[in-house]
């Protein structure tokens, strides 16, 4: 998800030619989120300006807030309360996370470990877990 002021021009059907005027607030490479936004617009065959780094999402979100930036997100930092009043617009794109969790063979898992297993199942297909 493209994350951006509300006023911002950016939407509708063709965003791709858009993207690479943009400046864009990302958090350090390394980081999931940016390594998957990387490889994305690496799909697009788009080169972003990354103009600001930071290390939270939530300086990343009070930044678009400021109109600093636009900021590539997975679809949870939308629906945080800090990013309340900006513009999502979806990419066009399939990119997905993968998510792997490594737990002690032959241990019940904690309820903590359930829980989360739980979160993400309410989002997407696991396989090879018992819980």
């Amino acid at each position: 998800m493209l994350l951006a002021a509300p006023d911002h021009a950016l939407g509708g059907e063709d965003v791709l030619p858009l993207l690479a005027r943009e400046d864009y607030v990302d958090l350090h490479p390394g980081w999931g989120a940016r390594d998957c936004a990387d490889r994305a617009f690496g799909e697009f065959g788009v080169t972003r300006r990354v103009a600001l780094q930071v290390n939270d999402v939530y300086t990343l979100l009070d930044l678009v807030h400021r109109r600093m930036g636009v900021a590539v997100v997975p679809r949870p930092v939308v629906d945080k309360p800090q990013a309340a009043g900006l513009r999502s617009v979806p990419l066009p794109s399939d990119t997905r996370w993968r998510v792997a969790l490594a737990t002690p063979r032959g241990a019940k898992p904690s309820a903590a470990t359930r829980a989360f297993v739980d979160l993400l199942r309410g989002e997407h297909p696991i396989d090879d877990f018992d819980s």
